[in-house]
């Protein structure tokens, strides 16, 4: 029987979550290569947002990781509807590259469950810097497996290739953690100066803010 594009077990994804998890090998060496986008574009929806959701909750109760807004909470699912798109794309583009035979529709396929990470990235990001080295790592992990067991990717290329760009997002990730965790305390004063302020002050205090951080960016820049 053809699998229905529109029929799609919710129940199921738990389970599928565990395996990418638990078992990537056997995971994407069984993963059908068509059966369209649906199944995979709700279950990235779906663990992307309980990502995001874990770490709105993190900070709002606990004050631990990264500060995530209502308002990105909210639009979190249609930005994890674009991205994956664009991300499976981009993907796609590399696995040709790398020899590939495979549609755009198996690569989206392909890239899609790595969402299953999601819920678990957002726990690790609790951990300063070790939880996106775990991530990053982790990540790179998988999309290795999806190379070889799903694109034909020959193992010394999938580790090279993936193990080198996963080192890069690692470094790049770290850089950019170390900067937000800089200037997270700033960030929440200023948050705080503003709820009791008129429109017009908290322009201009913001303004302030961001002259400030200019500032300091020129004299480390003149420094080093």
């Amino acid at each position: 029987m053809e699998p229905q594009e529109n029929a799609v077990d919710f129940s199921s994804f738990p389970a599928i979550a565990l395996e990418v998890i638990s078992d990537p090998v056997g995971f994407y060496r069984k993963l059908p290569r068509a059966g369209g986008y649906v199944e995979p574009l709700c279950f990235a929806t779906a663990f992307g947002f309980a990502g995001i959701l874990i770490q709105f909750l993190l900070h709002g109760l606990f004050g631990l990781g990264t500060i995530i807004s209502f308002w990105m909470v909210l639009a979190w699912p249609i930005l994890i509807a674009i991205f994956s798109f664009v991300g499976a794309g981009v993907m796609h583009v590399l696995w040709r590259v790398l020899g590939s035979q495979a549609s755009y529709e198996t690569s989206y396929r392909s890239a899609a469950f790595l969402a299953a990470l999601s819920p678990i990235t957002a726990l690790l990001g609790i951990v300063p810097y070790l939880g996106t080295i775990v991530s990053m790592g982790w990540m790179a992990y998988l999309l290795i497996v999806a190379s070889i067991e799903v694109h034909g990717v020959k193992p010394n290329t999938a580790y090279a290739v993936f193990g080198g760009i996963g080192l890069l997002l690692t470094l790049s990730s770290l850089g950019t953690e170390r900067a937000a965790r800089q200037l997270s305390p700033e960030l929440e004063r200023l948050g705080s100066e503003i709820e009791d302020m008129s429109p017009e002050e908290a322009g201009k205090a913001v303004g302030e803010f961001l002259r400030g951080l200019e500032q300091g960016a020129k004299e480390k820049s003149g420094a080093e």
